[in-house]
């Protein structure tokens, strides 16, 4: 999405949630003042041009409230999608990041990276960067990295085990 695009969206879910606010207010407002209004006269109040001028007034604000919160609320779903594809982007760029330093030995670099990182909005993603790393630690030349390798492998196999299972 482009800035201008963005910013468009924004101003435009301020001004509709804006406008459909004031609506309903108004309308909240226009119904108590006929309620006020018909308590204290002593006129006719059934004529049909009194009832339509009365009914339209009162049905046009409620309607275009509900029709301007209706599309300020698509506005908002789509910066909170974009929002949400910023967020995927950046946790993409560094899983890309780990597997490069994964495939370059540069194992502890990789597990800082993945530490650091601390929200993947895609489960599979860190499932598979988690996978990686525990395999390759194990497998490191490096003894620190395979004692945390072969405790994370442990305890994976800990979580997953089918006799936890009570059928």
């Amino acid at each position: 999405m482009e800035t201008t695009t963005k910013f468009k969206l924004k101003r435009r879910y301020k001004i509709l949630t804006w406008l459909g606010y004031s609506s309903i207010a108004f309308f909240a407002l226009f119904l108590i003042s006929i309620i006020i209004i018909r308590n204290h006269s002593t006129g006719d109040w059934t004529a049909p041009w009194i009832v339509i001028s009365l009914m339209t007034g009162l049905l046009l604000p409620l309607f275009a409230g509900m029709m301007f919160t209706f599309y300020a609320g698509f506005s908002r779903q789509r910066l909170l999608i974009y929002k949400k594809d910023i967020r995927v982007y950046r946790a993409r760029q560094v899983a890309t990041r780990v597997i490069n330093l994964i495939q370059e030995d540069k194992m502890q670099e990789a597990v800082d990276l993945y530490i650091s990182m601390k929200y993947y909005p895609e489960a599979t993603l860190d499932d598979y960067l988690y996978g990686m790393l525990i395999s390759r630690c194990q497998g490191s030349t490096i003894e620190k990295l395979q004692k945390v390798g072969q405790r994370k492998m442990d305890e994976v196999k800990e979580k997953f085990n089918p006799a936890k299972v009570e059928l």
